[in-house]
């Protein structure tokens, strides 16, 4: 039980700026959608995908 709670609290430690982000999104109306996987856009908070080869990917975005 203990893991699981470090496990949630270090994930919004450290996607404090992509959530913040999604919490004003919603407010705003916007959802969650499935897209074709693509490369991330640097500067844009995202969950990414990332590869061995230091691509990172992602397959889901908010839209209006």
């Amino acid at each position: 039980m203990y893991v699981i709670a470090l496990v949630i609290a270090l994930f919004a430690y450290d996607n404090k700026e992509f959530l913040e982000t999604v919490e004003k999104q919603k407010a705003q109306g916007y959802y969650w959608t499935q897209i074709d996987c693509r490369e991330a856009t640097k500067g844009l908070p995202a969950v990414t995908i990332d590869t061995p080869t230091g691509k990172s990917f992602v397959c889901n975005k908010m839209v209006k």
